[in-house]
């Protein structure tokens, strides 16, 4: 009997994107958890971005067309956070 791993990977920025769509083409199935409605993280507030110097639309484009391609990336959440008798409380939104 084959075993099917899942891959959590916390944080859609352009590296949690990167880690998802290649750990999904490695052949794992991956749930990507996000505090922010958006995917991309801060590179999407630069002008440019290194090491090619492009606007950052140009390579979270090419992660985006990756993910919906995959067939591996079956759920993608966002993260609501809030505080709780001083500690981090987190529900996950359907």
């Amino acid at each position: 009997m084959a075993e099917h791993k899942k891959v959590l990977v916390i944080g859609g920025g352009f590296s949690g994107l990167t880690a998802a769509v290649e750990t999904a083409e490695a052949g794992f199935e991956v749930i990507i958890v996000e505090k922010t409605p958006f995917f991309g993280g801060r590179v999407t507030q630069l002008n440019k971005y290194f090491p090619k110097l492009c606007p950052p639309n140009c390579g979270l484009e090419m992660n985006y067309k990756r993910i919906k391609n995959s067939g591996d990336i079956t759920s993608i959440r966002l993260l609501k956070q809030r505080r709780f008798l001083g500690r981090k409380a987190i529900t996950m939104l359907p």
